[in-house]
Formats: structure tokens, C-alpha cells, sequence
């Protein structure tokens, strides 16, 4: 079972110590914050993001609210620095607790605005204001340039973290703290995962032997390797293109580490339902203790990290601290940015059916339920209640499309069991006869239902193709300016 949560780690990425290295300046007073036992991080630097050769081109900081809203910066406008710190319960994938800390921007009225959008009251938590907010949130006024996001909104932990805080003592791991060194030199996204001692080597093995990108004789040696697992850290730089890097670091001495291969890597994400197209570009080197895996990436496979990064935010904390629209926009234009936002979810999910290079259609299941949280997620402020509704129809047909593609393994494996303790099985065609080895039956009846699958889910994104062209016109017809 924990083998089997760490490969979701590591399709995750693809996402507490008392000896602390020097933590690098850009993100020192942000690591103060950080509560004890966190074991991931996350740093933005959206500053040096939007400064870009490739955001100036492009005029990104124009679009911010859009991209926001599309998760291409994965930081609300206005926002100059991002860091988000949680404690996962790695059987389960749950976050325990998360903290955001939102600096260098225009935050100096935050909670009063944000209270005033909900209609809540804004109270006090020693010196400090905060607002509560639904989702089980509390936005707390850190200082003039500083927003603090608390999840769960336990007032009690609120006001120790906020005590913690204020004494400045750095709590993070060795490994978080290097990460978060690491993250001035070299990128301007870092994601990192501390994963010392997840996993045992048995437990390793017994989930490795079913990995088709491993040989037989490599098992041990690479459940060796897995039990000496360290984390990983994801680096994306953005300058005049973008790139993207994932680091998967072992303990010293550690033997087996040029195991972890490209195919190994991309079939732990395919079994997991995260893959995303950037990666089958990469390519893998190893380093001492260290395996690296590096490629160009895109703004989509930008938008599918963020959807993994647990952001205790709402979307409209992004049109409090940014301020940049003084008068919100007409309701044609906000259901036009609302529509064009699930278009362009639609079409980057369709093309995974479609793709002449997606022969397993369960490898993108997971991004379907992703993406329709992020329709849950969309600002509807202004938006035609029509097209609200309509955004809920595809948040469930997505769902319907991730659960289908799931689905179909309990259908492999209960077909490939009536297979056991057979070895081979005569077979007879038009074109040839012969003997057919029981792993080549278990391959095929994979093949088949994942095809089987992704039929259906072609079927009802057909479906959802033609109320997006029903919607478009409507809407067309409603508002002169959608």
C-alpha cells in the first residue's frame, strides 16, 4: 500500500529536522512561517515570472487575472512571492493542514475586502485582523505586504502558528530547506516533497515486480534504491521559454540509482492517471545520488502541476489583493472569460483521447477530476446563470470520464485473474495459430478495456463538444460584447 502511495508521489511532481542549512534570502522571511512537520513546499517567485522574455512577449502581467483563472501562474494577481507549506498524510494523499503566505503585493486591505465580498465580519486574533472564510479557511493580515491562508480554520492553531512566526525560528527540514535554497539559483517554481523513510525495501519490492518497465533481475536492487528515497523537488525556470527539471534524491551510498529510468518514471505516472505530454519529451540523467529528469515544458503542462498543488485559496481572494480591475467587467465579458476557460480545459482534455501518441487512455484519467475542481473553483461573479450551469454539467461530465477511465482496471484485473496459473493458451486466427503466453494475454486484456474506456469517454466528450458550440451560440446572441 505505501509503495503504492509513493508512486503516486512521484506522478505528482511529474509531485523536519534539527539540523537546518542556511536558508537563501529571497524567501527567508516567508520560511518563518512555515509550521513544524511540514513535509512539502512550495515557492513562486512570480516577480521574476512575469519579468520573462516569454511573459513580456506574450504580456502576461495584462492577462493576469485571466491566467490566474486558467492557472498558468498558479498566483493571484498582484502577488509578487507564493509560498504554500502543508503536512500530507502520505497513506492517503490528504493534506493535514496547509499554509499560504502571499508577499510583496497589494495586500494591505485584504481581509477588510474580502470580508466585505462575503458579507463577514472581520475579527481579531491578537493584533492581527482575519476574515473567515467557507471552505474552512482563515486569511489573516500577516503584515502591510503579507496575506497569511490557514486551512483547516482552527483559531487555536491560528494563534500558535501566528506566535511561532513572530519568534522567526526556521522549522523546516533538511531536505525543504535545501529546496528552498535552491529555489533563488535555479527556478522560479519550486515543489518539494520530503519523503525520508516512506518506504520499506519489502514493500518496495512487492509493488516493483508488477512494473513492466523493470526487469526481473533489477527488482531488488531498484526497491533498494526506493527505500532510500530522500523527496523530490520539481523546478520549473521560466525565461524566454520554459523549462522544467525534476530531481529525485537518495540518501548517500545509495546503489541502483541509474534504474530509475524514462520508462520507469513514465510508467509510474501512467499507473497513476497524471501523465502529462511535457514529460514524453524529457529526458533522465543520474548524478551521484541523484536522478534528474529535464524538458521544455508548456504553459498546459503548467496548468496540470498547478491543479496538484494544494492552493488554500479561493478564487475570489485573486480580485482582492491585486486590485488591478477597478470596476469588475460587464456580464457578457465575465461569461465570455468563464466560457473561454472551459473551452480551453475541454480542448486540452479532448486532445488526450485523440493523440496519436496516447495509446493508454488511463494514464490522463486523474487530470478529468482535476480539471472539473478547477471549474468548481472558477469565479462565477457576474457570469450568466445559464452558463453556470452549464459550467457544472461539464465539471460532472469530466468526473464521469476520470471514473470511467479508473473504472476499467477493476475490470483488467478481474479478467486477468481468471488467467492466473495458466501458462500459455492456444490461440487461432485467419492468419496464424499457435501458443500465446499468459503475460501476452494479460497485456492484450489490458489493451482492451483501457480501449474500451476511452471509447466511452469519447463518446461523452462528444457530447459535451456540441453543448459547447450550443453554449457559444446562445451566448453569442445574448451578449453583443461575449
Amino acid at each position: 500500500m505505501a509503495t503504492s502511495r509513493l508512486m503516486r508521489w512521484v506522478g505528482a511532481c511529474l509531485l523536519i529536522c534539527t539540523s537546518i542549512a542556511p536558508v537563501n534570502a529571497q524567501f527567508e522571511l516567508e520560511a518563518k512561517w512555515v509550521p513544524d512537520h511540514a513535509n512539502t513546499l512550495v515557492l513562486i517567485n512570480a516577480d521574476q515570472i512575469f519579468g520573462s522574455a516569454i511573459a513580456t512577449k506574450e504580456n502576461w502581467a495584462a492577462t493576469g487575472a485571466g491566467a490566474y483563472e486558467r492557472g498558468l501562474s498558479i498566483v493571484p494577481p498582484g502577488v509578487g512571492k507564493v509560498m504554500l507549506a502543508s503536512q500530507i498524510d502520505l497513506e492517503y494523499l490528504e493534506p493535514i493542514w496547509t499554509i499560504g503566505v502571499f508577499a510583496k503585493g497589494n495586500t494591505s486591505n485584504a481581509v477588510a475586502k474580502l470580508a466585505e465580498q462575503d458579507g463577514r465580519e472581520v475579527e481579531q486574533v491578537g493584533s492581527r485582523d482575519l476574515v473567515a472564510l467557507s471552505g474552512d479557511q482563515y486569511v489573516v493580515q500577516l503584515d502591510g505586504s503579507t496575506v497569511g491562508v490557514v486551512t483547516p480554520a482552527n483559531r487555536q492553531t491560528l494563534a500558535r502558528w501566528l506566535k511561532d512566526g513572530d519568534a522567526g525560528r526556521v522549522r523546516l527540514s533538511e531536505y525543504l530547506s535545501n529546496a528552498l535554497a535552491f529555489a533563488d539559483k535555479n527556478a522560479d517554481v519550486i515543489i518539494a516533497f520530503d519523503l525520508e523513510n516512506l518506504i520499506s525495501k519489502s514493500a518496495a519490492r512487492s509493488r516493483l515486480i508488477n512494473f513492466e518497465s523493470i526487469r526481473a533481475s533489477d527488482v531488488d536492487a531498484l526497491a533498494d534504491a526506493m527505500s532510500k528515497l530522500q523527496g523530490l523537488t520539481l523546478g520549473i525556470t521560466i525565461r524566454d521559454g520554459i523549462t522544467g527539471a525534476l530531481r529525485i534524491d537518495f540518501a548517500d551510498g545509495t546503489s541502483g540509482i541509474n534504474l530509475v529510468s524514462k520508462k520507469f518514471i513514465l510508467e509510474a505516472l501512467a499507473n497513476n492517471g497524471v501523465m502529462i505530454n511535457d514529460f514524453l519529451d524529457w529526458e533522465i540523467t543520474t548524478e551521484g545520488t541523484r536522478a534528474v529528469f529535464s524538458g521544455p515544458m508548456t504553459t498546459s503542462g503548467i496548468r496540470k502541476i498547478s491543479s496538484l498543488i494544494n492552493q488554500p485559496i479561493r478564487a475570489q481572494f485573486a480580485d482582492s489583493p491585486g486590485g488591478q480591475q477597478a470596476q469588475p467587467a460587464s456580464m457578457g465579458k465575465s461569461t465570455r472569460q468563464y466560457f473561454d476557460t472551459i473551452d480551453l480545459y475541454f480542448r486540452e482534455l479532448d486532445e488526450f483521447l485523440r493523440g496519436p501518441r496516447h495509446t493508454n487512455a488511463r494514464a490522463y484519467a486523474r487530470w478529468f477530476d482535476k480539471y472539473a475542481n478547477k471549474i468548481d473553483g472558477l469565479s462565477v461573479r457576474n457570469v450568466d446563470p445559464q452558463m453556470v450551469e452549464f459550467g457544472a454539467n461539464i465539471s460532472e461530465g469530466f468526473r464521469d470520464v476520470s471514473q470511467g477511465l479508473f473504472s476499467s482496471d477493476a475490470t483488467v484485473v478481474g479478467r486477468q485473474a481468471t488467467e492466473r496459473g495458466v501458462n500459455s493458451s492456444f490461440f487461432y486466427s485467419d492468419y496464424n495459430y499457435g501458443y500465446r503466453s499468459n503475460s501476452s494475454i494479460r497485456k492484450n486484456i489490458k489493451a482492451q478495456e483501457y480501449s474500451k474506456a476511452a471509447e466511452t469517454a469519447r463518446g461523452i466528450l462528444e457530447n459535451m463538444r456540441n453543448q459547447i458550440g450550443s453554449m457559444r451560440r446562445d451566448m453569442t446572441a445574448r451578449y453583443e460584447d461575449f
